[in-house]
Order: structure tokens, then C-alpha cells, then sequence
């Protein structure tokens, strides 16, 4: 199995794992909004219209779950020399090399695979936009949190 497929296997338990706790929070959510206790004791009393919201924010981020995991599984791993989605790329700031994966999912992630950190950033953020297209070896600047930092593709693959 490639680099490419443990990092996308790792995302996938990831993502399953945070729909799974979603769903069972979800469930909580709507036995607990029709329970006895929660009708409303007066006009004021607005627990089960609370507890409908929680249960329907709690659906939409399963959705939400759910539509990543498709997008994971659509994900590209094909070997290239430019930048795109589903990319790994090492880029050296100042003298230190990171090791990166483009995805549009579970940014933000930290990985070990076969041994290596791997940083799961979006395609969305400042970094992640500004990759997109580049080759080994050039050189760019990103503004983040208003700082400018340079760095050095060392590889792409």
C-alpha cells in the first residue's frame, strides 16, 4: 500500500469515527428532546425547542460527515510534479521541513505514516491556495495571521 493510500485509509477511520459519535450523540439528542420532562411547564419554557435545535445541528454535522467522506473517497492520488489535491509535499521554512498533504478534508490533522509527521492542511486555507499549481524547488511567500513566511518546495509527489 502507497504512502498516498495509508494517509487516505488514516483520514477515512478519522472521518468514521467522528460520524459514528455523531450519530450516537444524535440519538441521545432526540430521545432526550421527547422525554416527559422536556414539555414545556409555560409559555417561557423552551427546553424541547432547545433540545430540537441541538438535534437538528447535531443531523446537519452528520450530513456534514457524511459528504466528506464521499469527497475522500473521490480524492486523486495520482503521482505529479504540480501541486494539486491529494498531493504530499515537503516545503522547508527557514530550516525546517515539514512534511504536507493537500485534501479538502480533515485539515488541521496531524498524521504518522510509516514513521513520518504529516500535516493535513485544506486546499481552502492561505497555504493550501497558494501550493496549488506550484513545482519542486520554487519559492513562495503566504501571509497567515499576518505574518509573511517564506518557503522552499524541497518535493512533491
Amino acid at each position: 500500500m502507497s504512502e498516498k493510500d495509508l494517509i487516505k485509509q488514516e483520514l477515512k477511520r478519522i472521518l468514521e469515527q467522528d460520524l459514528a459519535i455523531a450519530k450516537d450523540v444524535g440519538k441521545s439528542l432526540d430521545s432526550f428532546k421527547t422525554q416527559d420532562d422536556m414539555k414545556a411547564e409555560s409559555k417561557y419554557d423552551t427546553r424541547s425547542i432547545e433540545a430540537g435545535y441541538l438535534s437538528s445541528a447535531q443531523n446537519k454535522r452528520i450530513e456534514e460527515l457524511k459528504h466528506q467522506l464521499s469527497l475522500l473517497d473521490l480524492m486523486p492520488l495520482n503521482s505529479q510534479t504540480e501541486i494539486s489535491l491529494g498531493s504530499i509535499v515537503e516545503l522547508k521554512e527557514k530550516h525546517h521541513v515539514k512534511t504536507y498533504f493537500l485534501s479538502q478534508v480533515c485539515g488541521g490533522s496531524v498524521l504518522t505514516i510509516l514513521g513520518k509527521k504529516i500535516h493535513v492542511i485544506s486546499i481552502l486555507t492561505p497555504l493550501g491556495k497558494e501550493l496549488i499549481g506550484l513545482k519542486a524547488r520554487e519559492d513562495f511567500e503566504v501571509e497567515i495571521g499576518g505574518n509573511l513566511t517564506e518557503y522552499q518546495i524541497q518535493s512533491v509527489r
